[in-house]
């Protein structure tokens, strides 16, 4: 979990992870273009956020697109939810089983 938050302590990988939550999955080209960043540091941050599993990729023809892995973002919400003490299941925000809706 450490790993996850360090990684997301990076504005411009916050950003990305934003922009995936928002557009859905995208290529690196859009990500950079929505994020003011150049397409070689998007794809530097879609690697290290793959690497804390945040992001996954899945090859479409001959394009990578880029997606937020909801199942271990739900792990990792779930357990920043522990950490700070905040029950989940009184929150019309989750779903019965935590997930955020």
């Amino acid at each position: 979990m450490h790993r996850q938050f360090k990684a997301l302590g990076d504005k411009r990988r916050l950003e990305i992870v934003k922009v995936l939550f928002v557009k859905g999955p995208q290529i690196v080209d859009i990500i950079a273009a929505s994020t003011g960043i150049k397409a070689s540091a998007a794809s530097a941050h879609l690697q290290r956020l793959m690497e804390v599993g945040l992001v996954k990729r899945q090859e479409e023809g001959r394009y990578v697109v880029y997606d937020v892995d909801i199942e271990n973002m739900n792990v990792l919400t779930r357990s920043l939810a522990k950490l700070v003490g905040w029950d989940k299941q009184d929150s019309d925000d989750t779903d019965d089983e935590g997930v955020w809706k």
